[in-house]
């Protein structure tokens, strides 16, 4: 994987609020809790009222400043390892071609791009043979066979990593027993989410059709 540099800083730097070691929020916690221990056993209650309304502003500020230092601690090793990733030159990908008996292709929900796209996996060595397991572990389709295949570089904006990137994909068209799913347009399996769409059910639908439109013209020009 050739990354380049300028990228990498540019990643790094947007993302250098969430890279916390668990000891700095560790101390965030427990500045909090002698925060807390101090004020009680200071009898605030029986103070002044107006010491009280500084302290409580004090402590305002004081737990703002806590919740902005502990901001990002969710952020994990998968996604800063997909976001060192999103900084390659080129990003491949293969994409599943499910077309049924009435012209239309098999879409999954995607949280990452908030919209429909083509069953994906990242292209591997013997990637036909590692497309049939994808295949198989995604959707439980067992009994299938790739019938054509064709390949194309895309460059456009990433919504999930919100920067540029040219992808490279492989596209499979794949023979495969239609009673192997569910007899619906829109069905779950593997807790994913999946949907029929004819080529102008994907054009008609704005969001898909603004973030994937090179796709679905590929697959119209050559499926």
């Amino acid at each position: 994987m050739n990354i380049d540099e300028g990228k990498l800083q540019d990643l790094l730097n947007r993302r250098k609020k969430h890279i916390k070691s668990l000891a700095g929020l560790w101390e965030s916690l427990v500045c909090l809790v002698g925060y807390v221990l101090s004020l009680l056993l200071s009898d605030i209650v029986h103070a002044d009222f107006k010491v009280q309304v500084i302290v409580g502003i004090l402590g305002i500020f004081y737990l703002i400043f806590f919740f902005a230092s502990i901001r990002g601690t969710r952020y994990s090793v998968e996604a800063f390892f997909e976001d060192i990733v999103s900084c390659s030159d080129s990003h491949n990908f293969s994409l599943l071609v499910l077309k049924d008996s009435h012209g239309r292709f098999l879409l999954k929900k995607d949280s990452r791009w908030k919209t429909y796209l083509f069953p994906y996996s990242r292209t591997k060595e013997n990637d036909s043979g590692a497309i049939l397991e994808f295949l198989k572990h995604a959707l439980g389709i067992s009994s299938a066979k790739i019938t054509k295949t064709k390949e194309s570089d895309f460059t456009k904006h990433s919504v999930s990593a919100n920067m540029t990137k040219t992808y490279h994909h492989i596209f499979y068209q794949i023979d495969f027993d239609e009673n192997q799913l569910p007899a619906k347009n829109k069905f779950k399996v593997n807790g994913t989410i999946y949907k029929w769409f004819s080529i102008d059910d994907m054009k008609a639908d704005k969001n898909l059709r603004l973030k994937n439109s090179e796709t679905i013209r590929f697959v119209e020009e050559n499926f």
